[in-house]
């Protein structure tokens, strides 16, 4: 990094650019990344579609059973030819859905789609219901190139019916999961480090590691508001896609939102989430403050 001797004046030639998130379209195989010089500028990579494989997400995860993950939803961009993947999230309230803050700073809200009540991402099932998004709100304190505050809540544009496979998740106000504690991950995301988003949720076991452990795992990259969890042994995690997904223990309580990892279901190092008991109080203040204009309308159905 080098500092100028002077500011620069911001004119229509000469602005600052947006540090977000390059994550938007690569968990489903599409990269939109430009590499700007004195040359040219170059796409990355083509976009990378399904391809017909129908598998399981997540790496050394198992298949959810129909309708037992009701709070479970997909994130999609309309930026494309068609809607396209991006992230996880979960239900918290009727309209109103927690993922990640790097899946959606760079997106536009007009481009977002969420998808409740899925199972199969390339198939129809008959409980999906797909909502457009009015509103995006970042965590304040979100820091992009630590995945600090990794945290966003997403509004719907209307207030999702409770159904058997629509459903809000249980929220763990007071305190974090105990150490060794097992609980679950969930996903659509790819299986392997270079693959591309799956058809069918899927769930991976991970154990909370302590403080100390996360630490020494990720020297100087923790930071406040970060937890860990993993399996050393089986390997199994989040990837590509899975960002953004709940981290589930006991009784389908909310735990944490899944941030980023070294590789993909590393069994040396965990992955990191963030810690939704810390943000609980931003989480209720954000949603109260938009009840003076709730939405009267209802999602449709189908």
């Amino acid at each position: 990094m080098i500092k100028m001797s002077a500011s620069f004046t911001a004119i229509s030639l000469v602005a600052v650019i947006g540090v977000c998130s390059t994550f938007i379209g690569a968990a489903s195989g599409v990269i939109p990344c430009l590499i700007s010089g004195h040359g040219h500028m170059v796409r990355a990579r083509k976009p990378v579609r399904f391809d017909g494989d129908i598998d399981a997400g997540i790496i050394g995860g198992s298949e959810v059973p129909d309708g037992t993950a009701p709070w479970m939803v997909s994130i999609q961009t309309t930026e494309y030819t068609k809607p396209m993947h991006v992230c996880g999230g979960v239900l918290v309230a009727p309209q109103w859905v927690l993922t990640a803050a790097h899946c959606v700073c760079s997106a536009h809200t007009s481009d977002l789609l969420v998808v409740a009540g899925e199972q199969h991402l390339f198939s129809y099932d008959g409980t999906e219901v797909t909502v457009r998004v009015s509103h995006v709100e970042i965590f304040k304190d979100f820091r992009p190139l630590t995945r600090t505050n990794d945290i966003a809540l997403v509004k719907l544009n209307c207030a999702l019916e409770m159904t058997a496979n629509v459903q809000t998740i249980t929220f763990q106000q007071s305190q974090g999961p105990q150490v060794d504690e097992w609980c679950d991950v969930y996903g659509w995301g790819a299986i392997t480090e270079d693959g591309s988003i799956e058809d069918e949720l899927s769930k991976s076991s991970q154990q909370v590691y302590s403080s100390e452990d996360c630490v020494r795992s990720y020297p100087g990259l923790i930071h406040e508001g970060m937890m860990c969890a993993g399996d050393a042994e089986a390997g199994s995690g989040p990837c590509q896609g899975d960002w953004g997904g709940p981290l589930v223990c006991r009784s389908n309580e909310l735990f944490g939102i899944a941030s980023w990892s070294a590789g993909c279901g590393s069994g040396s190092h965990p992955t990191v989430y963030a810690n939704t008991s810390v943000y609980w109080d931003w989480i209720e203040a954000t949603i109260s403050s938009h009840f003076h204009y709730p939405s009267t309308q209802k999602c449709p159905q189908k």
